[in-house]
């Protein structure tokens, strides 16, 4: 997530046409574009991610990632 837009989101809210903050909008966004690369990507879908960060690196990575199937 971005930095928060105070601006944006006390638009969003006094204009009383959306549900949520715009925040929340933007974040919902990035979850459907997300989804559309995923079910659109015809052979292979990259992902570019920042590194983990906070809690993130503290859970470190899952045991099941290191496992041959």
């Amino acid at each position: 997530p971005g930095a928060p837009h105070p601006l944006r989101n006390a638009l969003y809210a006094r204009c009383g046409f959306f549900r949520s903050s715009y925040d929340q909008a933007m974040a919902d966004e990035s979850l459907r574009l997300a989804y559309v690369a995923i079910t659109r990507g015809v052979s292979r879908v990259l992902w570019f991610a920042r590194k983990p960060q906070g809690a993130t690196a503290l859970l470190g990575p899952r045991e099941s990632q290191g496992r041959a199937r």
